[in-house]
């Protein structure tokens, strides 16, 4: 009977903890209560938590992070599959660094796929889960590519470190799907452009590389819609003269019938 006790008190003493409304969890507090409850009541214990407590966006971002800090990220990403349009950005991006730092790459993938727009997840989960694809496969399925655009259209905002990430990405997707790449690679730029994020040089110059292949690849204009956003995104005019000057692009420069 006692045992019993002392389990409903500490069951109790956890979900005071829950819902407490300045409460913001730590490891004291809610490591080893987290811990145990998840120890008696096993796979139920997300049911149980949110049944027993009020779920209300802040008790369950509370309930979020004590699974995380327990080590239960599985756990902790169902909470947020729940509700994630209403709980904290923070707890998002704390999930898919859980995943990335015990290198389960394709739970990143999934949890951020499964979320809805969110700027700060998208752009943090995005580089993390595109590094990796890219990184460890050398280059990224074109299927994942579209998936990961449309997530980054989705958040319509980008930052300094998706745009470099997709940079790399689209320059390494090979002859086959240049043309994809290109037409990607415009939207992007757009973005970053009303986000007034900028690319680093060497960045532009591998956006020239890609203008280039597609030009030879294409239509003369190609290039004419990339110049205005790669000098608004960052690009030296000097770097702009370079390629300009490239015979090839001088070639395209001219009137159809000239060239014919």
């Amino acid at each position: 009977g006692l045992s019993r006790q002392r389990e409903a008190s500490k069951i109790k003493r956890l979900l005071e903890i829950i819902n407490d409304r300045k409460f913001k969890p730590d490891h004291y507090t809610i490591n080893p209560l987290m811990e145990y409850f998840i120890t008696i009541e096993g796979k139920d214990a997300v049911d149980k938590l949110i049944k027993l407590s009020e779920p209300n966006e802040h008790t369950l971002t509370n309930i979020g992070y004590g699974f995380l800090r327990a080590g239960k990220i599985d756990e902790a990403s169902e909470i947020a599959k729940l509700n994630h349009d209403s709980l904290p950005e923070q707890l998002l991006i704390d999930i898919v660094k859980a995943w990335t730092d015990s290198s389960e790459f394709l739970k990143a993938t999934g949890f951020v796929m499964s979320c809805s727009p969110s700027a700060g997840l998208y752009n943090h989960g995005l580089v993390s889960i595109m590094r990796w694809w890219h990184d460890v496969n050398g280059f990224i399925d074109i299927r994942v590519i579209e998936l990961f655009y449309l997530k980054s259209l989705d958040a319509h905002i980008i930052s300094p470190s998706l745009l470099s990430m997709w940079i790399k990405v689209l320059r390494n997707v090979g002859a086959k799907h240049e043309n994809y790449a290109f037409s990607r690679m415009v939207t992007i730029l757009k973005m970053a452009q009303k986000a007034g994020v900028k690319i680093k040089e060497d960045e532009a110059h591998h956006l020239m590389e890609l203008t280039m292949r597609s030009v030879n690849h294409r239509r003369t204009d190609v290039f004419l819609r990339v110049l205005p956003l790669a000098l608004d995104t960052g690009m030296k005019a000097s770097q702009t003269l370079h390629f300009l000057n490239d015979p090839h692009v001088r070639d395209m420069c001219k009137p159809r019938w000239e060239r014919e």
